[in-house]
Order: C-alpha cells, then sequence, then structure tokens
C-alpha cells in the first residue's frame, strides 16, 4: 500500500523501495496507549507492516538500531526484537566515530 495518488511506477528503483525506521517508530506498537497520538502511530506501524508482509517494501536496520534496542530495559525489547528479525531485509554496519562514545567529565 503506497501513499493515495503515489504510483510505484512514479520511482526509481520502484521495485526496490528501501525504509529505513528509527527505534522509537520500532518500538511504538509495543507502547502504552495512553493518547490518541500513541494509538494512531501504533497503528501507522502495524499499517506498514502490511506493506512488507505484502512485499511491496523493505525495512532496513542498522548495527546502531541493535545497540539502541540492545539497551531497552524490560520485556519491550524482546517484542522489537522479534519485530526486526521478522521485517529487516538487511542491517547495516555503522562506523562511530570514536569521539561519540567520550564523555565530559
Amino acid at each position: 500500500m503506497l501513499l493515495p495518488g503515489v504510483d510505484r511506477g512514479d520511482y526509481i528503483g520502484a521495485d526496490e523501495i528501501r525504509v529505513y525506521l528509527d527505534t522509537c517508530v520500532r518500538c511504538r506498537p509495543f507502547d502504552a496507549v495512553t493518547n490518541e497520538r500513541i494509538l494512531k502511530e501504533a497503528k501507522s506501524m502495524n499499517k506498514l507492516m502490511g506493506t512488507v508482509d505484502n512485499n511491496e517494501i523493505e525495512i532496513l536496520g542498522s548495527s546502531v538500531l541493535l545497540f539502541e534496542v540492545s539497551m531497552i530495559r524490560d520485556d519491550k525489547r524482546v517484542s522489537v526484537e522479534k519485530l526486526i528479525a521478522r521485517v529487516v531485509t538487511e542491517i547495516s554496519q555503522v562506523k562511530i566515530a570514536p569521539w561519540i562514545w567520550q564523555r565530559e567529565s
């Protein structure tokens, strides 16, 4: 399912629509629904997963994504890991500059 009025043929390389989703987006379906915004975002993510199931898009991942997910401390982490394992077609290695890991005292 593409956006209304958008045809797959409108894109260069339309046979391979690849999407990167950050950790917050991937976690949304597992968040407590405390307001309308969270509900809408969770439903949107579920619709997006339907496009993956229909082979309309590919979802990409990264080593940074895997690191961020590993930092989730509750049961949500297991659910997000299962989601990633189900839908991610490629994990890109991301080189992180050493200064990013340094903390100021």
